[in-house]
């Protein structure tokens, strides 16, 4: 409408809004933007009535607890788009400032993982329907169901919603206090592993994906090189680093890599522990805490004692436990494997 109007400006034509070209226009963009045909509506119509139900939720759930976080949920199917995959399971505070990572940019091509500050919730940013650039986004939130299930885990007993909030938040901060204190003892030594932490959440942010160094245990010098995954799932060592490593005593080494997700230590993650024996520790990176996992055994397992083990557990968690996400899951499973076999696991929120 604006480009018509200079156009005949610059045409020296009438500006009558009852003229034709004015009129398609308007018709254009009513049915662009407007169009209700039986059970069709226009995506716009759709998108904003998204936009208002999640905002109706995000009022009532301020009236009862303006500290809530709420939990955001994608479709996970194989059509969400980055931007929704990168939020799914990701919590954000209704009323307070939430950092974060997500898929970002003008365009699809230009998206890239980039990191975002906001307080509370911002439409489009963190709220569905994510819109930066239109897409069908069937995205939604919900209010921490998780909640009740992690009282419950710890056989904690509250009367309301809100104790269950306050246990939430005393039990969110994480303290390492086994693994990272001695790996930052030594000055110089930690320097290098921050350095290359850094690093590796730095490639993660541009290239979306798992990445993988060796450091050594006693100066935290990079062993071979940094290795690039080629997806989001799996990395894997170059020749030259597998070398170096192979050649080197056990527990002589420190293994750090991310995980595009929240996730913890993969089952692979695991197997691939137990086996390379010159792993002493092994340091997982992602989006809000950091994982850490050290063997205090000299006990020796076979792949498939890992397996059969970790899997049996996976089972009993998923089945006592369905109201968790995935990500606490696979959390809850790992802290029950990891003690059944003697090794140390830790966390710590970024």
């Amino acid at each position: 409408m604006y480009k018509q109007v200079i156009l005949n400006i610059q045409q020296q034509k009438e500006l009558e809004i009852q003229n034709n070209e004015f009129q398609r226009l308007i018709n254009q963009q009513k049915n662009q933007k407007l169009n209700i045909n039986d059970n069709k509506i226009s995506g716009f119509i759709d998108l904003t009535m998204i936009g208002f139900n999640n905002q109706a939720k995000v009022a009532g759930i301020k009236e009862v607890d303006n500290n809530a976080k709420i939990k955001f949920i994608t479709i996970t199917d194989g059509k969400e788009t980055d931007m929704c995959h990168s939020l799914d399971g990701q919590e954000f505070y209704i009323d307070k400032e939430n950092k974060f990572d997500r898929y970002y940019g003008e365009t699809k091509n230009e998206l890239r993982i980039q990191r975002i500050k906001c307080k509370g919730l911002v439409q489009g940013l963190n709220l569905p329907p994510i819109s930066h650039h239109f897409h069908w986004c069937r995205s939604t939130i919900t209010y921490n169901p998780q909640y009740l299930d992690k009282v419950l885990f710890e056989q904690e007993k509250y009367g309301d919603k809100k104790e269950i909030m306050n246990w939430q938040e005393k039990h969110e901060t994480f303290k390492c206090k086994n693994i990272k204190p001695k790996l930052h003892k030594d000055k110089l030594r930690s320097h290098r592993i921050n350095k290359y932490q850094n690093k590796i959440m730095s490639l993660y942010k541009s290239n979306g994906n798992e990445n993988m160094c060796i450091l050594d245990i006693d100066t935290g010098k990079l062993i071979g090189n940094i290795t690039e995954g080629e997806d989001r799932t799996t990395v894997g060592l170059d020749t030259k680093t597998m070398f170096n490593l192979k050649i080197r005593k056990k527990n002589s080494s420190i293994a750090i890599h991310n995980h595009p997700e929240n996730y913890s230590f993969s089952l692979t993650d695991i197997v691939s522990f137990n086996k390379i024996k010159q792993f002493d520790t092994m340091i997982l990176l992602t989006d809000n805490y950091k994982y850490y996992l050290k063997s205090n055994t000299k006990k020796h397992y076979t792949k498939e004692e890992i397996i059969q083990s970790y899997k049996a557990i996976e089972k009993e968690i998923k089945k006592k436990y369905n109201g968790l996400n995935e990500v606490e899951k696979r959390d809850l499973t790992n802290q029950a494997f990891f003690k059944k076999v003697g090794w140390i696991y830790e966390k710590e929120k970024n």
